[in-house]
């Protein structure tokens, strides 16, 4: 069961729209639980000037306006979303030093891991361009070596990015570097799934080789099962919808 959180503070008439998430908030707990689950997604321009009056006149956080713009966002960004949490007055004891140990954790991170997970994010939440363009980056201009379990991972979820836009060529192809690189079930069976949805687009053979002859027949038959529920599905509705239109022409024909 998930956990309800009642905000006990003042509710703002103004939110604070988060750039790049269809986020709005309107409290001091909001403003905390966001910090909290989507820490990896923040950056610098996160305190940026609607921040700031949010803080200031919607939830009367003049303190921490006044320590946060002490701050350095470049080299201090750490110390400032703590500070934001801390001054939410959201987490208890036990929760805080989990949420600082994470924040630990973040400062050893990689700029490589911390685009990857602002692109994740945007991806999930749709935005699915902007997610494409952070991959491209971290592809094209990251700084340190990245492993190859690393940019598989990264290949993988741009390929997934792709297919959403239907781009399904361009998502075929990575999903292929992303087999090359893990070589994982998962990896092998989503570029099945797209072979079998358009066959028309060439994939490498020795790729596909790799595949075992029973993962085939099996992610087959579930490729089947799973296209034959959305043909139910769909003839289900089309069938409602001439139910429902034949109950329309008996009421009309009941009040002529």
């Amino acid at each position: 069961m998930g956990k309800v959180y009642l905000c006990q503070g003042r509710l703002a008439i103004k939110p604070l729209f988060v750039k790049n998430s269809e986020v709005a908030l309107y409290s001091t707990e909001e403003l905390a639980y966001f910090i909290v689950h989507y820490v990896d997604i923040i950056d610098e321009k996160f305190f940026s000037k609607e921040f700031y009056e949010f803080i200031v006149y919607e939830l009367k956080l003049e303190e921490l306006e006044w320590s946060l713009k002490k701050c350095n966002p470049d080299t201090q960004l750490n110390q400032m979303i703590i500070m934001t949490v801390q001054a939410c007055n959201y987490l208890n004891d036990k929760q805080m030093q989990e949420f600082l140990n994470r924040m630990r954790l973040k400062s050893q991170a990689k700029p490589s891991e911390l685009m990857k997970s602002r692109a994740d994010f945007l991806s999930s939440k749709g935005r699915y361009v902007k997610a494409l363009e952070i991959y491209d980056g971290i592809l094209e201009n990251h700084i340190e070596k990245l492993s190859d379990n690393f940019m598989g991972r990264v290949y993988f979820n741009k390929a997934m990015t792709h297919w959403k836009l239907f781009e399904f060529t361009k998502a075929i192809h990575f999903m292929t570097l992303a087999c090359e690189l893990l070589k994982s079930e998962i990896a092998y069976q989503s570029l099945f799934f797209m072979h079998l949805q358009n066959p028309s687009i060439e994939v490498k053979k020795e790729v596909l080789e790799q595949i075992l002859i029973d993962n085939q027949k099996m992610w087959q038959a579930k490729w089947e099962e799973e296209e034959g529920q959305i043909e139910r599905e769909v003839q289900d509705i089309e069938d409602l919808e001439e139910r429902l239109n034949e109950w329309k022409m008996e009421y009309r024909a009941m009040n002529q």
